[in-house]
């Protein structure tokens, strides 16, 4: 297809025929990607062992890039044991706010072949334009009821009847059964730190804990994000970070500063930057070619 953007997409514009230029020819190559026909239903786990490391912006953002570029059935799904972000970060449902334990319950109740795709209204929250569903975790530190291995099983059965892509975003204890669950249950792990010399350690110390626990074949095949929290830069902790990664995951991805994504207010998607959307775009080109 002929070039549509920049100077080439002009010409072309006026009777030329020219090719696109690389960036254009790159972001098509991403598209195509994340379009690919893939088998099945497919799990993504975003895991970390620190907050602050940009999980619950990857699951939202890999969620909207899904929706928006490849369409189809998608749920991004808080699956912090106790209390999770993804609710905070993402659009209101209108008509209620439940979360992962309302629907548990309901599964309890009823049982999970009983809950149809219609019925999910009542406990997801649709994101717009973004054209995915959010599954909050539970919003309150009193909250007596906790998502255990159990109930991570029964959700996950339930949700996968309606969804052809879960994202899970875990909670940061990687000994907890929902964390383990979540990993055992992956297509593609996806995992996330900021270019800051704690969090690197951490991201070294969790690839360790994955191979002890059996899962090196699904870090090989894992996608390793880099969020910069800040417009500072970092070039010889990056180049650290992703020759390190680079050896133990599939694709290491660096992801710039936003300042749309600072306030930890709602993602709005329309307000990214051109290269953070093209950044994106790229994290998630990177995840779907691992959906085998």
């Amino acid at each position: 297809m002929p070039a549509q953007e920049g100077f080439r997409g002009g010409m072309n514009k006026l009777g030329f025929r020219l090719k696109p230029g690389k960036a254009e020819q790159l972001t098509r190559d991403r598209r195509e990607a994340v379009q690919r026909a893939f088998s099945g239903r497919k799990t993504i786990a975003v895991i970390g062992e620190k907050g602050g490391v940009g999980k619950t912006t990857t699951t939202y953002l890999l969620g909207a890039t899904l929706g928006r570029v490849r369409g189809g059935s998608v749920l991004a799904w808080d699956n912090n044991e106790f209390k999770g972000t993804l609710g905070i970060r993402s659009l209101p449902a209108a008509d209620h706010d439940h979360t992962a334990i309302d629907l548990l319950e309901h599964v309890h109740l009823h049982g999970a072949g009983e809950l149809s795709s219609s019925d999910l209204i009542d406990f997801v929250r649709p994101q717009g334009e973004n054209k995915f569903d959010v599954l909050a975790s539970q919003s309150l530190d009193g909250d007596s009821d906790v998502i255990d291995e159990e109930a991570f099983g029964l959700l996950h059965d339930t949700l996968s009847r309606s969804y052809r892509v879960i994202i899970i975003d875990t909670g940061n204890n990687s000994k907890a059964g929902t964390w383990q669950s979540a990993v055992a249950e992956a297509d593609v792990l996806v995992l996330t730190t900021i270019v800051k010399e704690d969090s690197a350690r951490t991201l070294a110390s969790m690839a360790d804990t994955l191979v002890s626990h059996g899962f090196e074949e699904k870090l090989r095949n894992a996608v390793t994000v880099m969020s910069h929290p800040s417009p500072t830069s970092y070039p010889d902790l990056e180049k650290r970070l992703t020759n390190h990664m680079g050896q133990l995951t599939r694709q290491v991805v660096s992801v710039p500063f936003d300042p749309a994504l600072d306030r930890g207010d709602v993602i709005d998607y329309d307000a990214l930057s051109e290269e953070s959307r093209e950044a994106w775009l790229e994290v998630t080109a990177c995840v779907a070619a691992g959906l085998r």
